[in-house]
C-alpha cells in the first residue's frame, strides 16, 4: 500500500485592490495628527507643518506602521539628546534626521567612485 501525499494547489493569485483615496487621506491625516500630538503641537505654525511632512516622508510613515516610526523617533531622540535651549525637540530631531541623511546620499555618491 502506497500513500502519496499529492501537493496542495495554491489558490490564483488575485491583483490587489488599490486602496480608495478617501481612506488614504484618512490615514494620512491621522498619522499626522499622531506626529503632532507626540511633539506636543497643538496648531502648527508653517515651520512645524514642514518639519512634520519632511519627517514623515524621510521616516516613511505610508509605508510603515506609525507606531514603529514614534519607536524609531523615541529612540533616536534618546540618543541625540536634549535639544539646546530655544530650539523645540521637532526642530532638533528634524535638523539631525536631514543631516543624516544628507550624509547617507553623500556616502553612496562618494562609494560609486570607490568601484
Amino acid at each position: 500500500m502506497n500513500d502519496v501525499i499529492e501537493p496542495i494547489k495554491q489558490p490564483e493569485p488575485t491583483p490587489e485592490t488599490p486602496a480608495p483615496t478617501e481612506l488614504t487621506d484618512q490615514a494620512a491625516d491621522l498619522n499626522r495628527m499622531k506626529m503632532e500630538g507626540f511633539f506636543g503641537v497643538q496648531n502648527p505654525n508653517g515651520q512645524e507643518s514642514q518639519y512634520i511632512s519632511e519627517l514623515s516622508r524621510m521616516l516613511g510613515v505610508g509605508q510603515r506602521d506609525i507606531v514603529d516610526v514614534l519607536w524609531d523617533i523615541k529612540q533616536t531622540e534618546h540618543r541625540i539628546g536634549t535639544p539646546p535651549l530655544g530650539m523645540s525637540r521637532l526642530q532638533h530631531l528634524y535638523n539631525y534626521i536631514k543631516i543624516n541623511s544628507q550624509i547617507t546620499s553623500l556616502e553612496k555618491e562618494r562609494d560609486l567612485y570607490a568601484n
